[in-house]
C-alpha cells in the first residue's frame, strides 16, 4: 500500500507504527513479530469460516459471531465479510465495501476517543 501511495503521489496521513500488544482472543501469542517493515495486515482464512482459533465468548449457540454491523464485544475484535452482516451482499467482493467502510469509521471513532480521554488522564 506504500508503494501505491508513493507511486500514485496520494497525499495521505502517515499512520505512526505502534506496539499492537497481545490480542487476547488469539489462541497462541506469535513467536516473532518484526514490526519494523509491516504497514498492512490481510488476514484471509481460508474459504470455509472457521473461528476455533479466537477464544472469545462473542458466538453464540449456533457457532456465528454475536456482533453488530461486524462489532463484537471484545475489544478489537471486529468481523467482515460474514453472510448478511448487515445487507444480503455483505460476503461478497462487490458488496463488503460499505461493511468495510462502516468498520473504518468505527475503528477511526474508537481511537479518538480513546486519544482524547488518554489526553485528558
Amino acid at each position: 500500500m506504500d508503494a501505491h501511495v508513493a507511486a500514485s503521489g496520494l497525499d495521505v496521513p502517515v499512520e505512526p507504527v505502534r506496539d499492537p500488544g497481545f490480542a487476547g482472543w488469539i489462541t497462541a501469542a506469535p513467536r516473532e513479530l518484526d514490526l519494523g517493515e509491516i504497514g498492512t495486515v490481510v488476514w484471509a482464512t481460508g474459504f470455509r469460516r472457521d473461528h476455533r482459533y479466537i477464544e472469545a465468548d462473542v458466538f453464540g449457540d449456533d457457532g456465528e459471531p454475536a456482533h453488530r454491523r461486524g462489532v463484537t464485544t471484545a475489544a478489537g475484535l471486529y468481523f467482515l465479510g460474514l453472510r448478511w452482516q448487515h445487507r444480503r451482499s455483505s460476503s461478497f467482493i462487490d458488496g463488503v465495501g460499505a461493511d468495510a467502510e462502516y468498520l473504518a469509521g468505527h475503528i477511526a471513532h474508537d481511537r479518538r476517543r480513546v486519544e482524547v480521554l488518554a489526553a485528558a488522564g
